[in-house]
């Protein structure tokens, strides 16, 4: 893996997690007021850091098919480029 690539991923991994990171912080919001008792009952220490992990691993798993299908797509174009010659 060259250097654009590395850094492609991780701007996919990056851009990622944040979108979904200010997606979760909306959810919070919205769970703290329209079920204000029962939500800040239910907002632990535990499940916060659980919420923050999901979105980071949902961010890895975005990235990974992204360096998936350039990886893919690279092949392909060799395969037709071989098979033209």
């Amino acid at each position: 893996m060259n250097r654009c690539h590395m850094y492609s991923a991780l701007d996919v991994l990056l851009c990622t997690a944040s979108i979904l990171n200010i997606c979760l912080i909306s959810l919070d919001r919205y769970w703290s007021i329209t079920r204000a008792v029962d939500y800040l009952k239910a907002r632990t220490e535990n499940a916060v850091k659980g919420m923050i992990c999901i979105v980071w691993f949902l961010s890895f798993v975005v990235s990974l098919a992204s360096v998936r299908r350039r990886r893919l797509g690279g092949l392909r174009e060799k395969r037709a480029s071989s098979i033209l010659l």
